[in-house]
């Protein structure tokens, strides 16, 4: 089970009421229901917007989690940078034989 959280604003720096009330709240919950899908052999992601550009997420994705999870796992690890996201997309579909042809984006270029 993997969690992570924006940390520019910890060590020691001030910590927002939302943060603190999602790290006092929310994230236990989150936690304990990653657990029971991880226990299931579930995939499982959940991000959480605390504050403007700051978030935290909960997952836990199967190995053999489809493609759709293992996409919305790029968007989330990646954040705001696309080109992160689409290369982790098109090197996760080459690696898995992934036909990508179809997308304007992701197919070799003539």
């Amino acid at each position: 089970m993997q969690v992570d959280a924006d940390d520019a604003e910890k060590g020691g720096a001030v910590v927002s009421e939302n943060e603190q009330w999602y790290d006092a709240e929310i994230a236990p919950a989150l936690l304990a229901i990653g657990k029971r899908c991880e226990d299931r052999g579930l995939s499982f992601l959940a991000c959480v917007e605390y504050d403007k550009d700051k978030r935290a997420s909960t997952m836990t994705i199967r190995e053999d989690a489809g493609l759709a999870m293992r996409m919305l796992y790029f968007c989330d690890r990646t954040r705001e940078n696309v080109d992160a996201y689409m290369i982790n997309l098109r090197r996760y579909c080459g690696k898995k034989g992934i036909d990508i042809n179809a997308s304007m984006y992701l197919r070799d270029q003539p």
